[in-house]
């Protein structure tokens, strides 16, 4: 772990780490996915998607992700990092566990659907920020 890690942090019982990595992933995916509804309606409205990164950066859900992602959307540069596909599976799995659990995952399920309509288009080997292509 430490050749491949920037941290490692102990996080309880064994299995764990997996779900809380799958979680978070969830909530990256989720966040992506309405930062590129933001940014399609932003555009659609004659705004520019610049007035959008300002306004956001000034925002209290402002963060690294969003730093990260916003600019890839607004240039359509989805060279891949962690690829859609990948974003797909540890979606579907994290609707697994949701159902194993008894929770529900109404935005996650939207945000799959989306993944996998862009996956069956071929754009599965892209980062999973294309899903703002997506909302175009």
């Amino acid at each position: 772990l430490e050749a491949s890690s920037a941290k490692i942090v102990p996080l309880g019982a064994i299995g764990d780490a997996m779900v809380l990595k799958i979680v978070t992933n969830l909530v990256t995916a989720v966040t992506v996915k309405a930062l590129a509804e933001a940014a399609a309606i932003t555009k659609g409205e004659g705004v520019p998607l610049e007035a959008l990164k300002t306004a956001l950066e000034s925002n209290a859900n402002y963060s690294t992700l969003i730093g990260m992602k916003l600019p890839a959307i607004m240039n359509s540069d989805f060279e891949a990092h962690f690829s859609l596909v990948n974003m797909l599976k540890d979606a579907d799995f994290a609707r697994s566990l949701a159902a194993h659990s008894g929770s529900k995952t109404p935005a996650l399920d939207c945000t799959a659907e989306a993944m996998r309509a862009g996956v069956v288009e071929g754009l599965g080997d892209l980062d999973f920020s294309v899903i703002g292509k997506l909302s175009d």
